[in-house]
């Protein structure tokens, strides 16, 4: 049926399908020295950040950012080479990645180049009375080198709260036009938020904000500047197949927002059914767009 289906399209067209048919998110081998230190070797999502909605640590490190619509949405992370090294009597770890560029392994006259674009990152976490702090920094070269910075713990043993700061030394537009380390610009991305349960009747509050002083330059350009993100979580609403939630979005600088309310009904376990309105602005300025938003969900795969 896929290749009756290709007979119009061009070659790039037909690739640019099958990568959307099929692709991998995670494939990796684990292996370990005794119990200290740990190794990973594959194409994985690397668990950095706190976010909730928006995450800069994330974002430093994988190939694709967080999806404040669908916060559950797997992360896709870049093939790497992982080292987890454990301290004894303790929870606090440090981690080693080794990414290198993908052409790497095509073996040709330029695989020395491509050598030289490997990108090495380095995380501390220490935990300490409840809390999780980290510490880490990423470099690449003739790439803008990052510090990053986290936390986590809870306020008042009910509000889980997380931050996380990250400065770059310049923009990835600042070193592509011109190699050295002289005349770059300081660049700082940080966030802050929070999430709480209502045990009954099973509400989730979660509320984050944003700053991304990348500009034209941000990872994602829609969350540059000032952004912020608010979700309310109905995990019942008279019976348990029933479930709700409420989201909003604002980038404030572009003057963009998104909101939408969702009503769920899962006749089985495998199955999730939602719809709800969904509203758009383009810009503070102009009249909203609205629209009927329908998902379907089934267990291990989405439509």
């Amino acid at each position: 049926v896929l290749s009756s289906g290709y007979g119009s399209l061009t070659e790039s067209k037909q690739q640019q399908l099958m990568q959307n048919l099929f692709y991998v998110k995670e494939l990796f081998a684990n292996f370990a020295v005794k119990d200290t230190a740990y190794f990973r070797f594959g194409k994985q999502t690397i668990t950095w950040g706190t976010g909730y909605f928006f995450s800069p640590s994330s974002n430093t490190v994988n190939l694709s950012a967080i999806d404040p619509e669908d916060t559950t949405k797997q992360v896709e992370g870049p093939l790497a080479l992982r080292t987890q090294i454990t301290f004894p009597g303790s929870q606090n770890c440090l981690w080693a990645y080794m990414i290198p560029d993908a052409n790497l392994f095509t073996f040709n006259s330029a695989s020395y180049t491509y050598a030289k674009n490997t990108a090495f990152a380095l995380r501390g976490d220490i935990v300490a009375g409840g809390w999780e702090f980290g510490a880490g920094g990423y470099y690449r070269n003739e790439h803008a080198p990052r510090g990053i910075f986290t936390a986590s713990g809870t306020l008042f043993n009910k509000i889980a709260v997380f931050g996380e700061y990250v400065y770059a030394y310049g923009t990835e537009t600042e070193w592509s036009k011109q190699s050295g380390w002289d005349g770059k610009t300081s660049v700082f991305q940080a966030t802050a938020g929070g999430t709480y349960t209502w045990k009954e009747p099973q509400i989730t509050f979660a509320a984050q904000y944003y700053y991304d002083g990348n500009g034209d330059d941000a990872f994602n350009k829609a969350t540059h500047g000032h952004n912020a993100a608010g979700l309310v979580s109905f995990a019942k609403v008279f019976t348990t197949d029933i479930t709700a939630s409420m989201f909003g979005n604002v980038n404030f600088t572009e003057k963009t927002a998104t909101a939408s309310a969702m009503l769920f009904y899962s006749p089985v376990t495998e199955l999730k059914l939602g719809a709800g309105p969904y509203v758009i602005w383009t810009s503070f300025d102009d009249k909203p767009q609205a629209a009927v938003k329908l998902s379907a969900e089934l267990v291990g795969g989405k439509f």
